[in-house]
């Protein structure tokens, strides 16, 4: 497929990886990612202790909303379910397009609000099975890198 360059990748994620596994394998991830991209991540804090469900993801919106960039991508159980191929893809016909720039969207552990679903270009799902937010991100780190590898000839998605 052949490689882009100047591909910037941003992660907003709720929550944050407590545990030091989580965040060992989010790491080694993203430093395989930077072979090909510019990574980032950027961390909402889970507003948990709103009660109100809507009011507590009305509040979480408001800071993934304004970190929002370039082509969106949410990840939510409600969206289409895409194999390896079609995830690459989402970067290659857009790349082909001039989007250079890239954003995923993990919600927390009660989702996103509406009006996220509502900026969002894509919305994706890791299948049929809920994930818990922390393992959602590291799923999410290894299929970018993974589509990353496929659009540059790398053999690690064989």
């Amino acid at each position: 497929m052949g490689s882009f360059a100047l591909i910037k990748i941003n992660i907003i994620a709720v929550g944050r990886l407590k545990e030091s596994y989580w965040d060992d394998a989010y790491s080694d991830y993203a430093k395989q990612i930077s072979r090909y991209a510019k990574l980032s991540l950027f961390e909402v804090v889970e507003q948990s202790k709103i009660l109100d469900i809507n009011a507590q993801l009305l509040a979480e919106s408001q800071h993934i909303l304004n970190k929002l960039s370039g082509y969106t991508i949410l990840t939510d159980r409600t969206g289409i379910i895409i194999d390896d191929a079609g995830f690459a893809k989402i970067i290659t016909s857009n790349a082909l397009n001039g989007i250079s720039e890239f954003t995923y969207i993990v919600g927390g552990s009660r989702g996103c609000h509406p009006n996220v679903h509502a900026k969002a270009n894509k919305i994706i799902s890791f299948g049929k099975i809920t994930l818990p937010h922390r393992l959602a991100r590291i799923v999410l780190a290894e299929q970018i890198y993974r589509a990353l590898s496929v659009i540059n000839g790398s053999p690690y998605h064989k």
